[in-house]
């Protein structure tokens, strides 16, 4: 819910609602399909950083489109889409393979988990600039009234 009050189309918001409504079936099919504690949910997961990869870049260019909404935009949502944009796609990467990666035993793609650890600290980093910019905002206006 955080992106859909950000579309400024139709189509936009349309396409929105069916990616998340795919992602909540899809998870529930997965999940009564194999269960929870039976197999870790590789395909679910990667479907759901798909649909939030496609959310991000629809987000931006929707504000491509409309520059107004480009000078708009405010800083802390901006980080925030850029921390969960980074890590989105790098967890797609990794899921992905997942498969691949736990067959092979001395492999260096064991490696990759220490790309998406780095990956998962600069979403965290992102997130605490922009939280940290939003009370800075706060704070700015509370001075103000």
């Amino acid at each position: 819910m955080f992106f859909k009050d950000n579309y400024t189309s139709n189509l936009r918001n349309r396409i929105f609602n069916v990616l998340a409504l795919i992602c909540i079936l899809s998870g529930a099919i997965v999940i009564a399909w194999f269960g929870v504690h039976n197999k870790f949910l590789t395909e679910w997961l990667c479907i759901n950083n798909l649909t939030y990869t496609t959310w991000i870049l629809l987000l931006l260019y929707d504000l491509y489109e409309n520059d107004k909404l480009l000078v708009e935009i405010k800083m802390p949502f901006f980080c925030y889409l850029v921390g969960l944009f980074f890590y989105s796609s790098c967890t797609i990467l990794i899921f992905s393979l997942w498969q691949y990666i736990m067959a092979t035993e001395d492999s260096y793609l064991k490696n990759l988990w220490i790309i998406h650890d780095v990956f998962n600290i600069l979403m965290y980093i992102f997130f605490t600039v922009g939280f940290l910019l939003e009370i800075r905002t706060w704070n700015v206006k509370k001075q103000m009234l």
